[in-house]
């Protein structure tokens, strides 16, 4: 794991411990409250904050603070919780895009060895060909030597003939 999910599951660990904590301490509260108390409230919600503010001392106001911060919490840690969930995607993706690119790497590699060694085959099909192309025009050279020697010969062989 990078150092960013680290600290971001450290924080969403953190902040999953707090919320625990409160509303079990919250729970505590409520069943003090609700065990010197009629067995059949009528509004579990309304006995909570009852006993909060009773507890406490607290105003409405401050028991309406308390809750909207309780919603606050709670939508946090789910932030927390989906930023986690992206981070984990993120790095998912990340991965995937480093083996493409060593596989693109490998696959690169792999035409630059080919090209070179279509280079040097090239090179020595170009010296065999010029090879043969000499050997071919010797070859010619040759024939028509012969053949210009072979009616040499015809023609001195009919010149003897006719001085004889």
């Amino acid at each position: 794991m990078s150092n960013s999910n680290k600290t971001a599951y450290k924080l969403q660990t953190v902040s999953t411990k707090y919320r625990k904590s409160q509303t079990r301490y919250l729970q505590q509260v409520t069943n003090k409250k609700s065990a010197s108390k009629d067995v059949f409230a009528i509004d579990f919600e309304e006995q909570k904050r009852n006993d909060i503010k009773y507890d406490f001392d607290l105003s409405d106001t401050q028991i309406g603070d308390i809750e909207l911060l309780d919603k606050a919490i709670s939508s946090r840690d789910e932030e927390i919780s989906n930023i986690s969930k992206s981070i984990f995607d993120l790095n998912l993706v990340f991965k995937d895009l480093h083996s493409m690119v060593i596989s693109q790497g490998t696959i690169l590699d792999r035409i630059d060895y080919n090209v070179e060694n279509t280079v040097v085959h090239v090179e020595a099909a170009k010296k065999e060909l010029e090879t043969a192309h000499e050997i071919q025009k010797n070859s010619n050279e040759r024939k028509i030597i012969l053949f210009l020697l072979c009616i040499f010969l015809f023609l001195f062989g009919i010149l003897v003939i006719k001085h004889l």
